[in-house]
């Protein structure tokens, strides 16, 4: 029998291992900051150069390297430096003095800095900062390019220097790609694990810079509002913010919109309905998290409110107090993606997270959660259906959705949180993550209440029905396909009377059945 000798992984097959966790919480970031600035070029432009500053370090390192490696692979490197596209983009953004529109924050100088001692010390190790920031470009890039145009309206030729190339793009990717491997086949394991290991660096330092570019979302939400049926908020708020993070309730017979935001806040608005117009005004704003409110959840009394955190934390409000904090509860392991209660309990929680679980808590004593369940994956979606409130569905990183039944579980010594069940019904509906579940808050004629949108841009229907009984978790309908070369990805769903609205990352909002 012959043997079978399994060739080890390429450089840039390694290195896109090495970032792929944290380069999900890149994309993340990136999305619930820079896609809402289409809206407007002044705030994209100064988003824009929060990345020149590190773009023209790194150019400038490479081009003065007088390491051997390095100056081997300035053919493939030449063509993607960016310095003087982003000049072009910035001036066209910010006008003539655009350098003082610009300034060098913390995050920004830190990572510079340390590109600068690589370039002293360690100049091979440039190539792991290289393989982030130009391969960005070269790829989602190209996305972020023509969003831009498309979202800002931009004149022919202005604005999107920064993502055009001379010659085609996927050859100058995979000649840069190549001669990347090339070299690192000759490379020691030593030198291999510095080189991932500067790759996660790599991220984690983009990451802080992204963290700590502040921008509200909500001023578009609010203009979109005069003109949009309240179900579009929903899904409007959901795609700027790109999480979850609005809920819809009644005070004192008008209707009420629960907001997070990037800034750790929760607020308040009301919304004043008249002649199929709205106007939102904001009533109370509270800042409790630490990072980005990734979800929030209104409670069956309209009074109770949920939200959750990239801080790892929930919190618990009371809207008939002034927007009181009445519990903070801590269970996850990173970020906290989205949260839900249980229709059948009022006081029953549910979260999940980038920790892949899905946790039960007790509202009525806030700490530790009741229960703890694997979900396999960083889970991103979650809800309860109405029609079957002892089912938790939970979409993950996978592409997977997962149907926990609460009647199945063991009991927890508290019957108002029971345990979920392990193993779960599992469906793989989708090659990506899956971002967002919405349940029909009413019976449906064809029994496909639950709708599923992921990044593959497609739009699923189920029937929670199916799911309670037991039977296979696959799409019984697929609602909507993204088509053409750009990704649709699916942020946000939700369902009204005339029918179900999704939410892409680029800002759209459109019917997908009605």
């Amino acid at each position: 029998m012959a043997t079978v000798v399994e060739t080890p992984p390429t450089l840039t097959k390694r290195l896109k291992a090495a970032g792929k966790e944290l380069h999900t919480i890149s994309d993340a970031l990136v999305n619930a900051r820079l896609v809402a600035l289409f809206t407007s070029r002044e705030l994209y432009g100064r988003a824009l150069g929060c990345f020149y500053h590190v773009h023209k370090q790194l150019d400038s390192a490479l081009q003065r390297s007088d390491d051997k490696t390095i100056i081997k692979l300035q053919t493939v490197l030449k063509p993607l430096y960016r310095t003087e596209a982003y000049e072009r983009d910035l001036q066209f953004y910010l006008g003539p003095n655009w350098r003082q529109r610009v300034p060098v924050t913390a995050p920004i100088k830190a990572y510079t800095d340390h590109l600068e001692e690589l370039a002293k010390l360690r100049p091979l190790l440039l190539l792991a900062h290289s393989h982030s920031q130009h391969l960005a470009m070269l790829s989602g890039g190209q996305i972020m390019g023509g969003l831009a145009r498309k979202g800002m309206g931009l004149p022919e030729g202005e604005g999107t220097a920064a993502f055009e190339y001379q010659g085609k793009v996927g050859g100058i990717r995979s000649a840069y790609l190549s001669a990347l491997d090339e070299e690192g086949s000759h490379m020691d394991d030593a030198t291999l694990q510095r080189l991932l290991h500067e790759k996660r660096v790599s991220f984690q330092m983009n990451n802080q810079i992204i963290r700590s570019f502040r921008m509200g979302y909500l001023a578009p939400l609010k203009a979109a509002a005069r003109l949009m049926p309240p179900v579009v908020w929903v899904v409007l708020a959901a795609t700027l913010a790109l999480t979850a993070a609005l809920a819809v309730g009644t005070r004192s017979g008008r209707l009420v919109l629960a907001t997070g935001s990037d800034n750790g806040s929760v607020s308040l608005w009301e919304a004043h309905i008249a002649s199929g117009s709205a106007d939102l005004q904001q009533t109370l704003t509270k800042v409790a998290h630490d990072d980005i409110v990734s979800g929030v959840a209104a409670g069956a009394s309209n009074c109770q409110l949920a939200s959750c955190s990239w801080d790892g934390t929930l919190r618990l409000w009371d809207c008939s107090q002034l927007l009181s904090c009445t519990g903070h509860l801590v269970g996850h392991q990173g970020a906290v993606h989205a949260v839900a209660w249980e229709p059948s309990g009022p006081s029953v929680l549910l979260s999940a997270g980038q920790d892949g679980t899905l946790k039960t808590w007790d509202a009525r004593s806030p700490g530790s959660p009741v229960s703890s369940t694997a979900v396999g994956a960083p889970a991103f979606a979650l809800t309860v259906p109405p029609q079957q409130p002892h089912l938790a569905l939970v979409g993950d990183q996978l592409g997977r959705v997962s149907c926990f039944d609460s009647r199945k579980g063991s009991s927890s010594g508290s019957s108002a949180a029971p345990h979920r069940s392990w193993p779960p019904a599992i469906g793989k509906l989708f090659r990506d993550a899956v971002r967002s579940i919405a349940c029909s808050p009413g019976e449906s004629s064809d029994g496909l209440d639950v709708a599923v949108g992921a990044d593959d841009g497609r739009v699923v229907l189920l029937s929670s029905t199916e799911a309670a009984s037991g039977g296979n978790l696959a799409p019984a309908k697929v609602a909507y396909q993204a088509e053409g070369p750009v990704p649709t990805y699916i942020r946000a769903l939700a369902w009204g009377t005339r029918g179900l609205y999704k939410g892409a990352w680029d800002a759209s909002v459109s019917p997908v059945l009605w």
